[in-house]
């Protein structure tokens, strides 16, 4: 679930592996991290760049834990016009 710019976990879980890095650029549905145990990720709702990974890889996450900060496209651009 989102809230602002940043993706908070829906559940609580164990990051198998994190496939974005600080400065990357997503497109939404694009997977953020795997979930050890499960043949499942957490995606990006939404296009922009990743500016912070709050979760470290094998530590427990809390439902409700901030995963990724995500500059919206539309918020990059905006703030690129306006300096």
């Amino acid at each position: 679930m989102r809230r602002g710019n940043i993706l908070y976990a829906p559940y609580g879980f164990k990051p198998a592996t994190i496939l974005v890095k600080e400065g990357d650029r997503v497109t939404a549905g694009d997977p953020i991290c795997t979930i050890m145990g499960m043949e499942e990720s957490i995606t990006t709702p939404v296009n922009g760049r990743i500016t912070k990974i709050h979760i470290k890889l094998n530590q427990a996450v809390s439902w409700d834990r901030a995963l990724v900060t995500i500059e919206r496209e539309a918020e990059a651009v905006g703030s690129a016009c306006h300096r």
